[in-house]
Formats: C-alpha cells, sequence, structure tokens
C-alpha cells in the first residue's frame, strides 16, 4: 500500500526528531562500529597515523572478500592514505574517458577496482575470438560501462522520500535543516525593508544578524550554514501585514549535546530572475546554478543526515517558477541523502500539485538522473508550446524517451498538473 502525503510527512518529522546532525565524540567511539579517527599522539611524519580504536572493522559490506571496503571510515582506507573508493573512482574515469585501445586497459583497471581478482584468461580469450570491428565495438562497450559505473551514483539515484505541506512553516519543521531564502549579502534587508523570508527568518531569531557583519557575499557554489541560534519571537502575516506575536516555546526547545538549540539553517540565494527575462531560468546554464547552489546548501559528510525543510524558493518577488524550483531542491535533497519537508507557505493549490506531481514520479521509478535530463529540455519545448508546464513536460518527457529505463512509462496520465 502506497504512503499517503501525510503519512510521509510523519515519517520525515519522525526522523528529524532522532537525527541530530553532530560531529563524532572520538573518545567515545564503540570500538563494534566501524567509525575511525585518529589519536593525535600517533602522528608522525614519516609513518600513517593510526586509527582510533585500532579494532574497527567493516560489518555491513565485507562479505569476506578482502579489499572490499565500507565508505567511509573503514580502517582498510588508511593503509595508503586515501579512501579506496577513490581509487576506483579515478581508474574507471581515467578509463572512460581515454577509452580502451587494447583489453589490457579495460584489465588494468578491473584489477584497481577489484584486486582479488586473480585471472582474467575468459575476458582475453572472449576479445581474441572477435573480428577487428568486433573487437573495437566490445572495448568501446567496456570503456562506455566505466563512463556509466563512475558518474552511476548522480544517475541512478532515486528522488527522496517527500512530504507537502500548506500548513508548516519552514521555521516550524523541527530537527530538519531548516532553509533560508537568502540575499547573496545574507540578510539581506532584514534592518530595513521590504520584509520576506529571510528578513522574517532573522527578526524570530536575531542572533543570525550577527552573520550578515562576518560573511562575505555568497559565490555560486557557495552556502552558510547557521546551527544553534536561539528563537526568541514568533509572527502572523507576511510583509505589510507582519506582526510580531510571543514565542510559546521559547527555552523549551531540544538541545544538542553541546548544549545549542538543535536548529541547523542553511543560507542559499536563488538567481533574481526579475532582473532578467523570467525565462532564463529554463537554460541549463541557471538549471545547473541553482541545483549547485541548492546542493551547496543540503550537502552533508553524515550517513544519515536530517531531513529538510524547504519550499518555494527563489519564486515571488524573485520570479522563479515554482515547479522548477521545487523539483531542482528535490534533485539536490537525493544527492544529498536527505528527506525533504516542501512548505507551500499556504498555498493549497500547489501543495495538490506538489503532491500529484511527486507520486507520479514515484511510479515510474524515476531518478534524479531521468529528471535532471527532462528538465533541461525544457526550455525548448516551451518555445513550441508556452502554456506547457514544467511538470506536464516532465512527464510526457519521460513517457516518451525510450533511455530512461526504469521507467513505469504507464504511470504518466493525464491527471498530471498542467
Amino acid at each position: 500500500m502506497k504512503a499517503t502525503n501525510a503519512e510521509r510527512l510523519d515519517r520525515i518529522l519522525s526522523q528529524a526528531k532522532n537525527c541530530h546532525e553532530v560531529e563524532l565524540n572520538l573518545h567515545n567511539l564503540d570500538s563494534n562500529r566501524d567509525y575511525c579517527g585518529f589519536q593525535v599522539s600517533t602522528l608522525n611524519k614519516d609513518f600513517p597515523p593510526k586509527p582510533s580504536p585500532e579494532t574497527c572493522a567493516d560489518t555491513d559490506l565485507n562479505f569476506g572478500i578482502p579489499g572490499f571496503t565500507k565508505l567511509p571510515w573503514s580502517t582498510a582506507n588508511i593503509e595508503n592514505g586515501c579512501h579506496l573508493y577513490t581509487t576506483i573512482q579515478k581508474a574507471l574515469e581515467n578509463l572512460a574517458n581515454k577509452g580502451a585501445n587494447t583489453v589490457d586497459d579495460v584489465i588494468k583497471t578491473m584489477k584497481t577496482c577489484a584486486p582479488w581478482l586473480e585471472s582474467f584468461g575468459s575476458l582475453r580469450r572472449f576479445v581474441d575470438n572477435l573480428s577487428t570491428s568486433e573487437k573495437r565495438e566490445a572495448l568501446n562497450t567496456m570503456a562506455g560501462i566505466a563512463k556509466l559505473a563512475a558518474n552511476a551514483k548522480n544517475v541512478i539515484t532515486a528522488i527522496p522520500l517527500v512530504g507537502v505541506t500548506s500548513t508548516i512553516a519552514i521555521e516550524d519543521a523541527p530537527g530538519c535543516l531548516q532553509v533560508d531564502f537568502a540575499d547573496e549579502y545574507i540578510g539581506g534587508l532584514v534592518l530595513a525593508s521590504p520584509i520576506d523570508q529571510e528578513e522574517v527568518r532573522f527578526l524570530i531569531c536575531p542572533e543570525m544578524i550577527v552573520s550578515s557583519l562576518l560573511c562575505e557575499k555568497m559565490e555560486p557554489l557557495e552556502a552558510i550554514q547557521i546551527i544553534g541560534a536561539q528563537r526568541y519571537n514568533s509572527y502572523s502575516g507576511y510583509r505589510g501585514t507582519l506582526k510580531w506575536i510571543p514565542f510559546k516555546h521559547y527555552g523549551s526547545e531540544p538541545r544538542d549535546e553541546f548544549g545549542r538549540v538543535v536548529c541547523d539553517l542553511a543560507a542559499i540565494d536563488a538567481l533574481p530572475f526579475y532582473e532578467m527575462h523570467e525565462n532564463f531560468q529554463y537554460t541549463k546554464e541557471n538549471i545547473d546554478r541553482e541545483l549547485n547552489k541548492a546542493y551547496a546548501g543540503f550537502m552533508s559528510s553524515l550517513k544519515e543526515a536530517r531531513p529538510v525543510a524547504t519550499g518555494n524558493w527563489g519564486c515571488g518577488a524573485f520570479g522563479g517558477n515554482k515547479k522548477l524550483k521545487s523539483l531542482i531542491q528535490m534533485l539536490a535533497a537525493a544527492k544529498a541523502g536527505r528527506a525533504m519537508i516542501y512548505c507551500t507557505f499556504n498555498d493549497k493549490h500547489f501543495e495538490s500539485s506538489m503532491i500529484k506531481q511527486y507520486e507520479k514520479l514515484v511510479g515510474m521509478n524515476a531518478t534524479i538522473g531521468a529528471v535532471y535530463k527532462a528538465l533541461l529540455s525544457y526550455d525548448k519545448e516551451r518555445k513550441q508550446n508556452p502554456r506547457l508546464s514544467v511538470y506536464r513536460h516532465v512527464c510526457d518527457f519521460m513517457r516518451r524517451d525510450t533511455t530512461l529505463t526504469g521507467c513505469i512509462k504507464s504511470a504518466c496520465t493525464s491527471t498530471v498538473d498542467h
């Protein structure tokens, strides 16, 4: 039975409640878990550092095969000073970029990726029995497989768990990474006007205003994170109707092991499309810019990152398309390994529209690579049909693109929002 939107929201909020992104305390590590730090006393420029605890072991993914290690904490990764997967990634990319001129090029890559393999006689015999043209095609195919493997983590990632709400505000999503729709100079016009999302957030958590003094203008690949800011105020209304009201939960918020209020904010600045033609937001350059910016804010080095609470980022005054931005943020959340709560700010129509779109994508087994490919093709299709919506196009594109394997084409029906 498929989960409803309400059930997804409950699941995400429950996950957020039990997931606090704090750094590991290396003095209290469980020796039976595969976490790894370094004892400072063991550091010596002539020898690699010794892991602490030294009894760390892979518990989930070793399969009894030497050299197959769990990332990123495995002690096997520090024998030569780098992560094993980094070596594998480089080997795959090298074969993909340079191509395979002989079967030895393929075998060299396989030895790097799977050092426990001892014999390649079957592969050699297979290639030797091919004609010259067949051999060239086989080697090109093997290089193509390496390229696919190197990029698989960016292509086959499924879309994340998403809950959509018109009644919960971003700042009221407890335990989540909460997104600030920031100005490139963080803080925006908090001490002036008009009062938009970022200004409201800084007024209810005034400690955040300090960031305006400390932080420079954000570059395209930068985001700012603020951790542990206390909330003092609440509010009603927006812009001209904004009104202060007391914050009834002051002093009772949960705190992390460092005594900080559990409040993580990711400040990301969207492109202001009101300064350029609205249609510019659909170009590959601008889609990639917004996708990279969102990922910069959402990314986490932890295995189990808390959910992200976001909404109509860069829409409203900045002229962004809600449907485009919702999908861009969905892709970034998936890449960052986060579930997502999308707050529509009292917009029930868009809440319903996004829920339908998300459930269609889930029904199609959509991946972030497939959705991204569909988004890049929207600009051309929109010019031919200006009334075509982003949601409609993504679904139609995935239905007719035979290269998007794994998608259930019949899931795209006329019920998708126009």
